[in-house]
């Protein structure tokens, strides 16, 4: 008959769960520290009637460093695009047979969460 060693938490299964829910309490840490250095920028694509735009392209683009990321609305209109740098931003979007929209100097700050009402 074999025989598992004992460990100090009583038992391989015990000392399995306790390296999986430190592993699990470290993600949690780092994920929370990137979003306390970090911002975020969401909300719904509408045309001039209200109406939802699906698959408008969002490009946004940090002045300060050239970095862009890209987004798409969907069949919502609903976009996010998170843990962006803080900074300034352009932020362009553009949807098929629609005029492109730019908004200029939207600042994003630590922790914030930037929707249409912000955009200049």
């Amino acid at each position: 008959m074999s025989h598992l060693p004992v460990s100090f938490y009583g038992s391989p299964c015990r000392l399995r769960f306790a390296v999986l829910s430190r592993l699990v309490t470290l993600f949690l840490c780092a994920s929370y520290a990137l979003a306390q250095s970090t911002a975020s920028l969401e909300g719904t694509i509408t045309d001039t009637s209200g109406a939802v735009v699906p698959n408008a392209k969002i490009t946004i683009h940090n002045v300060a460093t050239g970095e862009e990321r890209n987004g798409v609305s969907d069949s919502a209109g609903l976009y996010v695009l998170p843990f962006l740098p803080v900074g300034t931003y352009r932020v362009n979007v553009v949807a098929p047979g629609m005029q492109s929209v730019v908004a200029k100097n939207v600042l994003l700050e630590v922790g914030q969460v930037v929707g249409p009402r912000h955009l200049p």
